[in-house]
């Protein structure tokens, strides 16, 4: 994805303010519509930019005295949703406020039609089915960065068969503010009627949209609270149901119409529930395809237990001295029939089921050891740490924690040289099952990388909480933002996303780098690590050894 695309899908506006409301960092393509270029208002005062708006004075004087807030921003014929995180320097003593301003202008807009027309859904308050088309329709006929997921809830049937149409409208309201509130923004949500849920994403990536699709199954997946009769007398019950999920990608298909893109949904949403519902699928027209994936269903467990799927690591490369910090742990499959699968088609496919754990398990194992092998031999190298990555399904695992510790025990490397890589989705919303895991496991001393960071809609409130716990060591900016550089465009976000990570304390990993000019940018930009084909390529075990120790 381009950076331009990216910023026309999510406009914004990142700044900071030290504790005179005085600009001391402006950026994102926000500014623009509003007249101003990056960094035009760093140095100003807020109160003279806009000295007329009384309600920013109110604002900013909450932003300065500490106070992490959210609220509605009106700005000429812009809307924006602005995030407020207090700032702290090293010392814990405030310093200002990061502030992070999203243009929701054309939600806003769009939800203002929705009433206006009565297209809403009488039961959950969604777009109803009419509105989602045309909303689809408009989406098209400007971009094909669109997808469609179509999410029919598992065993809804029961649910009206045994407590009534009153409880099964409950429920459908309780999902329906979840699937809601597990998107972004700009997202279109809507109900299709009984038990399915439509839902369009300006997104294109299938790993980021499988991301979306796991994260909404962990949200259905969650007890529903309702009110029902017993014995004549209301009584409070707790149900469990799950979801099926098909989706469709625009920008697969030549000439995508909104019946085409639903069509395919549907689709993929039965191959979905046929494989025993709790899981997503997407839509496939090419049928060697779909058959191939049918054969990665049916060996995947095989090779994970005869273990086909093994390990390589690709190095984090240190800025200041091209020395190696660290290696990434990613899986690698050969399969005897179908030979080497990418790791995008088998990765995608086990983190929607629970052979995730499995996965996990195997690689957890290999990293711990290859890594206790390469650490140096003299005292005066510093130690070589590896990462895992971890999935938003393993983190509700309440005996996660223990499975890793236990492991990185057997091993006998030492937990500080461990890092677990989550994604901003896994970590996006507070739960008590992750975030016990969180806290045990850095009690422990294993750090923790935000993945493919400034593709996704970060909760900074969120962010904020668990950097001022001391769970977070850092961020990976994503490779679709580093390979644009050295286009002005992309230097400008990349500068944005580095002086906020390291205002917030982290260290900024930069993934994808392929090239000597996207090195020299940034390096110039002041960023710490590094990583891509650059400097090293994935390797086996024994070769990251040697680049070490030297054998």
């Amino acid at each position: 994805m381009r950076v331009a695309e990216f910023l026309r899908a999510v406009p914004a506006i990142v700044f900071a303010i030290d504790l005179d409301a005085v600009i001391t960092f402006s950026s994102g393509s926000g500014l623009r519509p509003l007249g101003f270029e990056p960094d035009q208002l760093v140095g100003q005062s807020i109160f003279d930019i806009y000295p007329d708006r009384t309600d920013f004075s109110q604002e900013f004087v909450r932003a300065i005295a500490g106070e992490e807030f959210r609220l509605q921003t009106t700005l000429g014929d812009r809307i924006f949703d602005t995030q407020y995180t207090p700032l702290f320097d090293r010392r814990g003593v405030l310093e200002g406020s990061l502030g992070i301003a999203v243009d929701i202008t054309e939600l806003v807009h769009n939800q203002r039609s929705l009433q206006q027309m009565a297209l809403s859904d009488a039961v959950t308050g969604l777009a109803s089915r009419a509105h989602v088309e045309t909303l689809l329709d408009t989406l098209l006929t400007g971009t094909h960065t669109v997808s469609v997921l179509l999410v029919d809830v598992d065993g809804f049937r029961d649910v009206n068969d045994t407590h009534g149409h009153a409880v099964g409208d409950d429920v459908l309201r309780q999902i329906g503010a979840r699937v809601r509130d597990s998107l972004p923004a700009y997202s279109i949500v809507g109900r299709f009627g009984g038990d399915q849920f439509a839902v369009a994403i300006q997104e294109t990536d299938n790993r980021s949209i499988a991301r979306h699709a796991d994260n909404l199954l962990n949200q259905i997946s969650r007890p529903l609270q309702v009110d029902v009769m017993v014995d004549g007398a209301p009584a409070y019950a707790e149900l469990r149901l799950s979801a099926s999920i098909g989706i469709s990608v625009a920008d697969n298909y030549n000439g995508p119409t909104t019946s085409s893109l639903l069509s395919r949904a549907d689709s993929a949403s039965h191959v979905a529930k046929r494989s025993g519902g709790g899981s997503y699928s997407f839509y496939s027209a090419d049928h060697d395809r779909s058959a191939r994936r049918l054969s990665l269903s049916t060996r995947i467990r095989h090779a994970i237990e005869s273990g086909d799927i093994t390990t390589e690591f690709q190095p984090v490369v240190r800025l200041q001295d091209r020395s190696i910090a660290g290696f990434e742990a990613l899986a690698r499959w050969t399969d005897p029939i179908l030979g080497k699968v990418c790791p995008s088609e088998f990765i995608a496919l086990i983190e929607a089921s629970p052979l995730i754990d499995d996965l996990f398990d195997a690689v957890l194992h290999q990293a711990l050891s290859a890594a206790l092998a390469w650490q140096p031999e003299s005292d005066d190298r510093p130690p070589v740490w590896v990462s895992v990555n971890l999935s938003a399904r393993q983190l509700r695992n309440p005996e996660l924690p223990g499975l890793i510790l236990r492991a990185v025990s057997e091993v006998g490397l030492p937990t500080d040289l461990l890092t677990l890589e989550l994604t901003e989705t896994a970590i996006l919303e507070p739960d008590p099952t992750t975030d016990r895991a969180l806290h045990v496991l850095r009690d422990a001393g294993i750090g923790f990388h935000v993945d493919d960071f400034g593709v996704g809609y970060s909760n900074l409130a969120r962010l904020g909480e668990l950097i001022a716990k001391g769970l977070l060591r850092s961020v990976k900016i994503d490779r679709r933002l580093v390979q644009p550089l050295p286009d002005d465009g992309a230097h400008a976000l990349l500068n944005a996303l580095r002086s906020m990570t390291h205002a917030l304390g982290l260290d900024v990993i930069a993934e994808g780098v392929e090239t000597e000019a996207q090195l020299d940018a940034l390096t110039g930009l002041g960023y710490d690590y590094v990583q891509g084909w650059l400097f090293h390529r994935s390797m086996p075990a024994h070769d990251a050894r040697k680049l070490i120790i030297g054998r």
